[in-house]
C-alpha cells in the first residue's frame, strides 16, 4: 500500500474556499482527510473525535485562533502519556507566515513541524504550493510527536557523569558547525542561549528555512543568549564568542575565516549543510567539529563525508530526542558519526570543549 494512504490529516480554517482547495489536494495525493474545522475549537474537539495523524492550521480563526491550538496540543506533549488525549502533528498554513517571521517562529516552538505561507494574491492552486503542501504533511507524518519533552530539560542535570570524550581533537577545535533542518529550531534555540559567555570558539548554524526567519532567528538568539548571534554576510570574518546563522535561500562557504555566498549549482538546499560543511572541513580539518541535528534528509551525507575524509569530528543527535531522525540514521547508518548525543549531552559537549 502507498505510505501516503495511510495518512489521515485534519484540515482546520476559517475560509470554506481554503478548506475546499485543501482537501481536494490532500485527497488527490491519496492523503485521507477526517474532516474541516472552522474554528480553533471545532479543531480541537475533532482532534479528540478523528484522531488524525496531522492538523494543517490556520492561525487567524474565530473563538481559538491557531496559536492556542497549538498551545493545547503542545501541552498534551507535556502531560503524563497516561492521561494525554491524541497528539497530532502540526503544519501551520497562514497568510502570516510571509508578513510576520515572529508568528512562524513561534508556531515552530510550540511544537510545529513546519509552516507554510497561503500565496499572497490567494490562488492555492499553483504546483509550487502543492509540492510544498503534500511536502509539509509527509514531514509531520514522520515527525515525533513526543518530541517536545526533551525541551523541559532545561538545563544538564547536576553533577551528572560527564560524557565520556574520545575526541581525538588535542587542541581546542578552530571552528565548530551545526545543521539541522525539521526539529531544529527549537534545539539550536536550547544550545545557543545556554552557552555561557566565555564560549570562545566560533559557531556557525546551517538550519534549512526560508528567506527572512533566519534574521528574525538570529535576532532572537542574540537578545535571549549570553554570547552574540548574528545572520551571517558575505565577508563575515569568523570570531570567538560569535555565532553566525545561515541565511535563508543562500549557501555560505569560507575562504579562510571570511564567509562568502556560495552562488553555484552544486546544492539544492539552500542554506545547504554539506555546502559549508565540506568547505569548512577542507579548510580546517582536525580542528573541525560538526554536529547534526533533527532532519528529514537530502542534505548533510556530503558534509558528513568530508568532515571525515579530513580528520574533522562529527556530533549527530540521538535518534529518538529528533523529531525526524531521517538525516542522523543516515550518518549513522553509514558509520560517519562519532558520537551520538542527547540535546543535554551535546551542550555538555559544546561547553567542555570550549573549556
Amino acid at each position: 500500500m502507498d505510505e501516503l494512504k495511510e495518512i489521515s490529516v485534519l484540515v482546520a480554517d476559517d475560509s470554506s474556499v481554503t478548506r475546499k482547495i485543501v482537501s481536494d489536494l490532500l485527497a488527490s495525493n491519496h492523503i485521507n482527510v477526517l474532516g474541516e474545522a472552522v474554528n480553533g475549537v471545532e479543531a480541537l474537539e475533532m482532534i479528540d473525535e478523528l484522531n488524525p495523524d496531522v492538523v494543517v492550521l490556520d492561525i487567524w480563526m474565530p473563538q481559538k485562533n491557531g496559536m492556542e491550538v497549538l498551545l493545547d496540543i503542545f501541552n498534551r506533549r507535556q502531560a503524563d502519556e497516561k492521561s494525554v488525549k491524541n497528539i497530532p502533528r502540526a503544519v501551520v498554513l497562514s497568510c502570516l507566515i510571509d508578513s510576520d517571521k515572529d508568528i512562524a517562529l513561534r508556531c515552530l516552538r510550540l511544537g510545529a513541524v513546519t509552516c507554510i505561507a497561503k500565496p499572497k494574491e490567494g490562488i492555492l492552486h499553483t504546483e509550487d504550493f502543492s509540492q510544498d503542501l503534500i511536502r509539509a504533511v509527509k514531514e509531520a507524518y514522520a515527525a515525533r510527536p513526543r518530541f517536545n519533552k526533551i525541551l523541559q530539560e532545561k538545563s544538564p542535570v547536576k553533577n551528572q557523569p560527564k560524557v565520556d570524550l574520545l575526541n581525538p581533537i588535542k587542541d581546542k577545535p578552530a571552528l565548530i558547525a551545526i545543521g539541522s533542518s525539521t526539529g531544529g529550531p527549537q534545539i539550536i534555540e536550547e544550545l545557543i542561549t545556554k552557552l555561557p559567555a566565555s564560549f570562545n570558539i566560533p559557531l556557525v548554524v546551517v538550519q534549512h528555512l526560508p528567506k527572512g526567519f533566519t534574521r528574525r532567528f538570529a535576532e532572537r538568539l542574540d537578545r535571549t543568549g549570553e554570547i552574540k548571534v548574528s545572520e551571517a554576510k558575505s565577508g563575515d570574518s569568523i570570531e570567538p564568542q560569535s555565532v553566525y546563522i545561515a541565511p535563508g535561500g543562500l549557501n555560505i562557504a569560507l575562504n579562510g575565516k571570511n564567509i562568502y555566498f556560495d552562488d553555484s549549482d552544486n546544492f539544492r538546499i539552500k542554506p545547504s549543510i554539506d555546502c559549508f560543511f565540506a568547505s569548512a572541513a577542507k579548510l580546517y580539518k582536525d580542528k573541525f567539529i560538526g554536529i547534526i541535528l533533527s532532519g528529514m534528509g537530502g542534505d548533510a551525507i556530503l558534509g558528513a563525508q568530508a568532515v571525515k575524509e579530513n580528520g574533522g569530528w562529527l556530533i549527530v543527535q540521538d535518534p529518538e530526542t529528533c523529531m525526524i531522525d531521517g538525516m542522523v540514521k543516515d550518518i549513522i547508518e553509514r558509520k560517519l558519526a562519532d558520537e551520538i548525543l542527547t540535546p543535554e549531552k551535546i551542550l555538555e559537549r559544546l561547553i567542555s570543549l570550549s573549556a
